[in-house]
């Protein structure tokens, strides 16, 4: 929110100091580079993803689910109810 408002409150009658630029490109300019952030963030963190997943895995086994991850990984117990 605070990055697409940047292009609100540039426009000196606002108090800003860029000039030339109107209120509407600018948000609009703002809202571009926010949504790319976005699609990009995205992009790479599911590609960062699916390479740890064909590289170590992401999941346990059922069998280490069952019986706990302090159990399975560990050799202790946490809680025991």
């Amino acid at each position: 929110v605070g990055a697409i408002l940047t292009g609100v409150f540039c426009v000196p009658e606002l108090g800003g100091y860029v000039e030339g630029r109107e209120i509407i490109p600018q948000v609009w300019a703002q809202l571009k580079s926010v949504l790319f952030t976005f699609v990009y963030c995205f992009a790479v963190s599911w590609v960062l993803l699916k390479l740890v997943d064909k590289l170590v895995g992401l999941r346990v086994d059922e069998q280490a689910e069952d019986i706990g991850l302090d159990l399975a990984e560990h050799n202790e117990t946490a809680y025991n109810h």
